[in-house]
Order: C-alpha cells, then structure tokens, then sequence
C-alpha cells in the first residue's frame, strides 16, 4: 500500500531505503481485522498505545510495524520488550511467524548472555527480543547502540509508569535524543482515554 503521509521521524534520521519507504506491506494471509489494520496504519506515522483485549491480535500489529520499520530503515535496530523472559520469548516466535522476519535476523537477548555475546546481537541481528530490565542495563552500560534503534514495541505497555523499566527506558532514550518511534501494547491500558494518560 502507498506510504500515504510519509513516516516522519523527529530529529536525526536513520538511513533510508527511499524505495522502500514508497509503500507498507501488511500480511494477506492473516485474517483481516479492520481494527488491526487501522491500528498498524496510525503506528507507522506516530507513536500510539494499542489498547486490545486479550487475544484480538495486538502481537500482529506489532509485528507489521516491525516488518515495515526493518525494510525502510535497513541499518536500524527494532527492539520489542515484554516483562518476562518467558513471554519475550512466547512473542518472538509470534513475530517471527506472522511476517517475513527471519530468524537468522532475529535474536533474544536475556541478562543471562555474557556482555560480548549481546554486543554481538546488537551489531549482528535487527530485530532484537528481551526483557525491559534487560534493555535498561544495556542501554545505561552502553552495550545497546541507542542511536540505531528506530522502533521500540512495548509488551504489557500498562507497566510503564513511574520508575518502572519502560519508563527509565523511554527516559534514557530521550535524553540521549534518539530517533525512534514507540508501539506500546496492552490488553488493560484503562477503562478510558483518561485512564491511559500516564502510560
């Protein structure tokens, strides 16, 4: 589909694919929901909270937004987090299923890797899976390279508040001006637009 609007990016941007960035690709094979199609389209021009119930496909949208973001910033890093190891992983494989991402280009990363076998996720893959703690310690050790991450999809976005990680991270990663868009997703965001203003 024609990339109506363009994709605007606040400061820096990343490089490029001007090609690529003609036109988004959506899944034909998925079941198309009109609600998730609606929702990966206002994702890819600005930063947005996904707020679904449980089990109505907030996982794809993020996986299309992903998709679309590695195809036209190709040296950019997307990272998604999620508050357990257990559901990083649960939604890698979700991704990595539902568009074309390969797994050679994806990679979980957890606190239990060694520093050089992470500094290596972060040069080699781009689409990178962890947990919100994990990305943090990175990020304030220097590990992750915060400058190349274009996208960033919060899992269970309704824990960022306060001095939780999500919070500490969307913090850092402003105060370091990078360049990125967030997809936050939550199945419990609040009963009102009122009640999802502190996320």
């Amino acid at each position: 589909l024609p990339a109506q609007g363009g994709v605007p990016l606040a400061r820096e941007p990343h490089f490029a694919d001007r090609e690529a960035l003609a036109e988004w690709q959506y899944p034909s094979d998925a079941q198309f929901r009109r609600y998730q199609f609606d929702a990966v389209l206002a994702a890819l021009r600005e930063n947005v909270l996904v707020s679904f119930p449980t089990g109505l496909g907030k996982t794809l949208v993020g996986a299309v937004v992903m998709h679309n973001f590695l195809r036209w910033f190709p040296r950019s890093l997307v990272i998604f987090i999620a508050p357990t190891r257990p559901l990083v992983a649960q939604q890698l494989d979700a991704v990595v299923t539902s568009v074309p991402i390969a797994r050679g280009d994806a990679c979980l990363l957890t606190g239990a890797m060694q520093a050089p076998e992470r500094v290596s996720c972060y040069a080699c893959k781009r689409a990178l899976f962890m947990t919100a703690q994990t990305l943090q310690n990175d990020l304030f050790s220097g590990i992750c390279p915060a400058s190349r991450i274009s996208l960033l999809v919060l899992d269970e976005a309704h824990h960022a508040t306060g001095e939780h990680a999500y919070s500490v991270i969307a913090r850092r990663l402003a105060a370091l001006s990078c360049n990125f868009r967030t997809l936050a997703l939550s199945a419990t965001a609040g009963k009102d637009v009122a009640a999802g203003e502190p996320l």
